[in-house]
């Protein structure tokens, strides 16, 4: 059965065959490594590495394909939002530290980035497939627009109608905050959910759910 990409868990399906093969290169994996896979989709980057490592463990929030996920043989199917997942606790069942690798949801993946931060004593390395704008920010000079930044919306606070001209990523660390861009519904996000905006989106609500607490969340 077909399975069409879902734009709230930010899915992008890898289907090149000449840059899947450069990846797995890349990552180079062996038996007997504590792999982990975090989006691993419709399987086309989780296959090959299956291939050369024999067991690999995965990390899947689409109850759908973590059902197909299941049927193959090799793969430990964690289905779970990735932000919540223990990797230190992860790390201890396998016995080693982790190498983790993916292509990442496009909404959450500098979240993605930060939460493996607090598992560094547990991680052995990473292979993230990011899109080009995540990558400018990393790789920016100090002081540069592309920096990541905390946004603060104090009690009842509301935002004017505006557009970015960029891909943006809302990821939501205090409070409660409204977000809706044009012809898509109104969400109400807490912390540790996402929001993204394609280039060009026109941002009609931007607000603090809350009339009594502040809202904070990242850029």
């Amino acid at each position: 059965m077909r399975h069409a990409p879902r734009k709230r868990f930010g899915q992008h399906f890898l289907t090149d065959p000449a840059v899947l093969d450069a990846i797995v290169d890349a990552i180079d994996p062996k038996p007997g490594q504590a792999l982990v896979e975090i989006g691993p989709g419709l399987g086309a980057l989780t296959h090959p590495l299956l291939a050369r490592c024999g067991a690999l463990t995965v990390v899947e929030l689409d109850r759908d394909l973590a059902a197909r996920l299941r049927q193959q043989r090799g793969l430990d199917v964690i289905e779970a939002d990735v932000l919540k997942v223990d990797f230190a606790a992860l790390a201890a069942r396998l016995g080693q530290p982790l190498r983790v690798v993916g292509n990442l949801p496009y909404n959450i993946s500098t979240p993605i980035l930060f939460r493996l931060l607090d598992a560094v004593d547990v991680v052995a390395d990473q292979h993230f497939m990011l899109q080009k704008e995540v990558v400018d920010r990393m790789a920016a000079a100090p002081g540069s627009e592309a920096l990541m930044y905390t946004v603060d919306f104090p009690p009842g606070f509301s935002s004017s109608i505006h557009r970015h001209d960029a891909q943006v990523s809302v990821y939501v660390l205090e409070g409660s905050v409204v977000m809706q861009v044009k012809g898509g519904k109104e969400l109400t996000l807490s912390p540790g959910q996402s929001f993204y905006e394609n280039p060009n989106d026109i941002h009609v609500v931007s607000r603090n759910a809350s009339k009594s607490k502040p809202a904070k969340f990242l850029v």
